[in-house]
């Protein structure tokens, strides 16, 4: 009898391991990762560096920290989850302050932790906009863009970069996937920078082709939103 080989859910390579979450890792996918607060932000400061090439700048305070599993399925995720994005505002001497933080899953690699973290960085810019009627869709059509984007002209050339960008572009839901190439066929046609700031003007640039109401995890006793970004792990 063959068995079948298992792969490296973020490379396609010959499995080594198994982490704790369940998935097959290969060697390096299991030993180049993201597990300290420090590293983290240090890859914080070097995806919004290069976001700032799609004319996505953030002055609003953002704290990005790495948390395991558990926390993000207590926050509402799941076991897919990648990444929360925790939205917060605050009248504070009658002026409204609004700040974000952003919880990404320990252990990931170093490419698809700093994708997650260009996704959620695209939430926490529309937020920083003052936009909450966004379609789901849009909203998140924008941050896998931009994830996408991220891997393809900015991340290391690896395995993880090809067949993480290969995950975003094929993902088969509605919601990512879908929004996904809604928004790169416009930007196509358009370029992402008109695109951009006729959201954050105010305007919907896909007004009648997305029509879904934004959801948002409540998280009880704090006042706060969260943008759950979800894996398509089981995409080959």
């Amino acid at each position: 009898m063959i068995g079948i080989r298992r792969c490296c859910v973020f490379c396609r390579k010959p499995r080594s391991t198994v982490d704790a979450t369940g998935w097959d890792r290969c060697e390096s996918c299991a030993t180049n990762v993201i597990s300290r607060g420090r590293d983290a932000r240090e890859a914080a400061a070097r995806v919004l560096t290069q976001i700032r090439h799609f004319s996505i700048s953030i002055s609003m305070p953002v704290r990005c920290e790495v948390v395991d599993g558990e926390r993000l399925l207590e926050l509402g995720g799941d076991d897919s989850t990648m990444g929360l994005t925790a939205r917060q505002e605050n009248l504070r001497w009658g002026r409204l302050e609004k700040k974000a933080e952003i919880l990404v899953r320990r252990r990931l690699p170093v490419e698809v932790f700093e994708s997650t973290l260009a996704h959620e960085l695209v939430h926490v810019a529309v937020f920083e906009s003052g936009r909450t009627d966004l379609p789901m869709e849009v909203e998140e059509g924008l941050a896998q863009y931009v994830s996408w984007r991220y891997l393809t002209e900015f991340a290391t050339d690896s395995p993880v970069t090809l067949h993480w960008a290969k995950t975003i572009a094929n993902h088969p839901d509605p919601i990512y996937g879908g929004g996904f190439r809604m928004v790169a066929d416009r930007v196509a046609q358009e370029g992402f920078g008109p695109i951009w700031r006729a959201i954050r003007d105010g305007e919907n640039p896909f007004d009648g082709e997305a029509d879904e109401p934004r959801r948002h995890f409540a998280i009880p006793g704090k006042r706060s939103r969260f943008d759950n970004q979800r894996s398509p792990l089981n995409q080959g």
